[in-house]
């Protein structure tokens, strides 16, 4: 687990690294365009996000899955899998520039010239190829050459429109999308780095059909498109339960899950590629993937007693309007936390290939997300909220859990992880409930961390000898 380990610390700086660029990228922009063509900007990454998931098929996870288990090379692999969704996306691009301005209606408002549709279009279609080179990549473990790529597509963005602000003194919404292009090429280019010497190394696997591969990677296509769709709905229903000022606050809660959204992908960076080329049915393996998921669930607890513990002074950073962001800043980072936990136990489902249960999270989100908002949002608002959040994400993180554990047999006894994943859903619950008490704050913080660090303990030790040995 060495090289994981030195992969881990390169992909959480990438992680972090992106997050300052994200952070710049943004009053940057509000500061020198509309908020109308900053909305425009908005619907343009949003729709080029929910195209590429579409029009990919879920060929994207099957190129993860795999990758390690393929008879061709790769570079004929990688063809095969970017076949059909630039041939949508060419198709689609094609669409955006008809006559009645259907589509460019739908993004952004408006009709657009045909030099704003056709940048739109290269856009698209660059995510596409670059999304893929990034997988190679990642597949490969070459994490300095990932996070060089991540890096540099948000500096090329940033150094475009700085270059326009100099040179014109404003910024259009068709050099954004030069900006976002230019990102996307240097991006390719520096995975053609790493990509070009291992493009001709064959596999030692099967050679699956196109259909096979859609077959396995379709439910991941429709499911991306749910979960995108979910939240938009529970924020229709919150405006009408809680009103808009309330919805506000929800929001700016978002960025208590910033941390741990960054460490999830940091840690699925590394935990994907090394699942897929080792043998899941060794012992070794079975100890990892059990002690790596309690160690994902100890810094959770870990996480949430801090921010319980410390929510009403980090709540300072989002400025007086939004104080009331307190209340459910616990919720928004237990969701988080199950999510990550969710993505390291579920990994059976890719395993066997049985990716149709992934339908299912979206769906039971949304069931129990709607039904408590509907019952608790106008009685408890923000708390309410904040309670039909974690028992949405509790019930189809665990449900998706249990369904991958399934399928994996690991045969491990899961009591700890079940006994500790629902204390943290109680004192966050509760946390929510008596959020005007500092003592009860404390005192749940202080049992978190005591909790979490004796049931842990065996369990960290193993993997933090791992990550060591050579």
């Amino acid at each position: 687990m060495n090289k994981q380990a030195k992969n881990s610390m390169i992909y959480l700086i990438g992680a972090f690294g992106a997050a300052v660029l994200g952070f710049i990228n943004t009053p940057m922009l509000t500061r020198t365009i509309s908020t109308a063509e900053y909305a425009q900007y908005g619907n343009l990454t949003s729709f080029g996000t929910l195209l590429m998931s579409l029009t990919y098929l879920g060929l994207d996870e099957a190129f993860m899955r795999f990758y390690h288990e393929r008879k061709e090379s790769i570079g004929r692999f990688i063809i095969r899998c970017l076949f059909t969704p630039v041939l949508l996306s060419v198709v689609i691009g094609i669409a955006l520039i008809e006559p009645n301005g259907i589509l460019s209606n739908i993004i952004f408002g408006q009709k657009q010239n045909t030099q704003i549709l056709v940048l739109c279009g290269v856009y698209v279609l660059l995510m596409i190829i670059q999304r893929l080179t990034m997988l190679t990549v990642r597949m490969e473990e070459n994490a300095w050459n990932y996070v060089a790529a991540e890096l540099m597509t948000k500096l090329g963005f940033i150094a475009v429109v700085v270059l326009a602000l100099i040179k014109r003194g404003s910024v259009t919404l068709g050099i954004i999308e030069m900006a976002l292009i230019c990102g996307y090429l240097i991006a390719i280019m520096i995975n053609a780095i790493a990509v070009f010497p291992v493009i001709k190394k064959n596999g030692i696997g099967l050679e699956h059909s196109k259909w096979y591969l859609i077959q396995y990677g379709y439910p991941f296509a429709i499911s991306n498109t749910l979960i995108y769709f979910v939240p938009m709905l529970e924020r229709v229903v919150m405006r009408e339960t809680i009103g808009l000022s309330d919805l506000g606050v929800y929001t700016s809660a978002q960025i208590f899950g910033t941390v741990i959204n960054l460490f999830a992908v940091s840690l699925n960076s590394v935990w994907l590629p090394y699942v897929y080329r080792t043998d899941i049915h060794a012992e070794n393996f079975k100890k990892i993937f059990y002690s790596i998921g309690v160690c994902a669930v100890y810094f959770s607890l870990g996480m949430l007693a801090v921010t319980i513990a410390c929510r009403r002074w980090f709540i300072l950073i989002l400025g007086e309007a939004f104080s009331q962001a307190y209340i459910i800043a616990p919720a928004v980072l237990f969701g988080s936390c199950m999510t990550m936990v969710m993505n390291i136990y579920s990994i059976g489902i890719n395993l066997s290939n049985k990716t149709k249960y992934h339908l299912l999270t979206p769906v039971i989100q949304c069931v129990i997300s709607v039904s408590l908002l509907l019952i608790l949002g106008p009685r408890l608002r923000l708390a309410g909220v904040g309670i039909a959040n974690m028992a949405s994400l509790f019930g189809s993180r665990v449900a998706k859990i249990i369904l991958g554990l399934r399928e994996c047999n690991t045969q491990r006894n899961m009591t700890k992880v079940w006994l500790l994943l629902a204390i943290s859903l109680f004192c966050a619950c509760l946390s929510c409930i008596s959020y005007n008490s500092v003592l009860m704050d404390i005192i749940l913080g202080i049992f978190l961390l005591l909790v979490g660090t004796a049931s842990c303990y065996a369990e960290i030790r193993f993997i933090l000898h791992s990550m060591i040995r050579k």
